[in-house]
């Protein structure tokens, strides 16, 4: 959990524009019911007397935020995520495979600074109808097309016990792999069709199964354009098994 950032904490509202202010959560014992928040807002909450109107100049609001928390080492890259989600109607940005829309890699200024100069050169407003950002002839870009993709399981056997292998498209470039087991380390590789080897699997993590059983869970996401196969080689306790191909 981020410090706490504003009295809306984990919200900051800058210029009627939302953000979260949060990268996850970890708890101890039992979460908080939101009925409980429920209670005190019925109690001392005030409606708003209109909607939020966000500001026609928010790349001036982002730039007093990273001014504000410059110092924090995931907010900046946080809050413009957020905020090229608001503008995806104006200007689209390719996602990556962690699906953000801006990773800088090394460095967050040079980064920031050339995707900066892009969007400063568009003329937009907020359009109060549409509850959106468009142009200044009141255009904006089409609806970004959405895909459902089926998640494939595919359940195997080990002599410690069951493992499976989940494989799901995450978009049309991406495809993330998770393979789950009995085992504290597994060797967990994939090929596409043409028998190029991807990415190996991030590595085992250990995760609690239930009925004090331990399972290592290794994943990734791994570029594979759609209408290609793979298929996953996994090595575990001196057995090597291959799942059938997979066109996800």
């Amino acid at each position: 959990m981020r410090a706490r950032c504003s009295s809306r904490f984990p919200i900051v509202l800058e210029d009627d524009i939302p953000l979260f202010a949060v990268i996850g959560y970890s708890i101890a014992g039992m979460p908080e019911r939101p009925e409980d928040h429920l209670v005190w807002f019925r109690a001392h909450g005030v409606l708003r007397s209109h909607p939020l109107r966000p500001t026609d100049r928010p790349l001036e609001t982002l730039d007093r935020l990273l001014a504000r928390y410059e110092s924090d080492q995931l907010l900046p890259t946080l809050f413009v995520n957020q905020l090229l989600a608001l503008l995806d109607s104006v200007h689209r940005v390719e996602r990556g495979p962690d699906r953000l829309r801006f990773a800088p890699r090394t460095s967050f200024d040079p980064a920031w600074r050339a995707l900066r100069a892009q969007l400063a050169s568009l003329k937009i407003r907020w359009d109060s109808a549409s509850l959106r950002y468009v142009l200044e002839d009141g255009t904006a870009l089409p609806d970004e097309p959405q895909s459902a993709y089926r998640r494939v399981v595919w359940p195997f056997e080990l002599s410690s016990g069951h493992g499976r292998l989940v494989v799901e498209r995450r978009d049309r470039r991406f495809v993330h792999i998770e393979v789950g087991a009995p085992l504290r380390h597994l060797i967990v590789g994939a090929r596409n069709v043409s028998g190029s080897v991807l990415p190996r699997l991030a590595g085992s993590g250990a995760v609690s199964a239930g009925q004090g059983r331990i399972e290592s869970i290794d994943d990734q996401t791994v570029a594979l354009p759609e209408g290609e196969t793979l298929w996953v080689e996994i090595e575990a306790s001196g057995r090597h098994l291959t799942s059938p191909e997979f066109r996800p």
